[in-house]
């Protein structure tokens, strides 16, 4: 398997106040990435056909 790469940098502007920072409050982040699918790398769940049907696009399962 190759080695995972480092994506993007997120950067995500917080407002805290200096009592919150003082006391350790904790907030929570949510956050979404996009994975591309190792079976069809990423074309959209579509992959070539075989045989015949090498010009088709089936989906990927």
């Amino acid at each position: 398997l190759p080695s995972a790469r480092a994506g993007k940098t997120v950067v995500h502007q917080l407002s805290v106040s200096l009592e919150d920072l003082y006391n350790g409050a904790t907030r929570k982040l949510s956050l979404q990435k996009n994975i591309i699918c190792r079976k069809c790398g990423g074309e959209r769940g579509l992959r070539r056909g075989q045989g015949g049907a090498a010009g088709l696009l089936s989906p990927c399962t």
